[in-house]
């Protein structure tokens, strides 16, 4: 096993984990920017009111959207085991 297969292994292992964290947190960062400007428009300061509506957010994405996320996960671990057991052998 080379540097070269090394840093493409792990290029890949970010790129897969950036792809999974951006849709979730993107979501729940639009969720994060209405609530707030809500808040700033109708002066509310309850601290529930950015809570809980990023935790639900949360849930239900990750509920819609666990099994491409699964997918995903599966996939990459596939191909990086396949590429490891070959560079091995």
């Amino acid at each position: 096993m080379s540097v070269t297969d090394l840093l493409a292994m792990a290029q890949e292992a970010l790129r897969q984990g950036t792809v999974m964290l951006i849709v979730p947190l993107g979501i729940v960062l639009v969720v994060s920017v209405v609530v707030s400007l809500v808040q700033a428009v109708l002066q509310l300061q309850d601290m529930t009111l950015t809570f809980v509506p990023k935790v639900l957010v949360v849930v239900l994405v990750l509920w819609v959207l666990g099994p491409w996320l699964f997918g995903l996960l599966t996939d990459f671990t596939t191909r990086f085991w396949l590429h490891a057991a070959g560079l091995t052998g």
